[in-house]
């Protein structure tokens, strides 16, 4: 795992971990470990992302740093909408 954020008051996890050597994705958890779902494929990753919450809002907000470039992504928490 490479970050995590908490949604306390939905009771759940939204985590980083890699799936293979240039792949992570994004998983939802509940605070307890259950219910785990892939919810995002990050695919092109050359260092480690990073991931925060904005629950009043209700985004996500992701780092993905591809060969060369950076950016910063944002979408709904169930990964509608996504922007950079």
């Amino acid at each position: 795992m490479s970050d995590i954020a908490l949604h306390t008051s939905a009771g759940q996890m939204y985590y980083i971990g890699p799936t293979g050597a240039s792949t992570n994705q994004i998983y939802r958890a509940n605070l307890d470990g259950s219910g785990v779902a892939s919810i995002l494929t990050l695919s092109s990753i050359t260092s480690a992302p990073a991931i925060a919450l904005d629950t009043d809002n209700g985004k996500m907000y992701w780092t993905q740093n591809t060969t060369g470039n950076g950016s910063l992504k944002r979408a709904n928490f169930d990964t509608s909408s996504q922007e950079t």
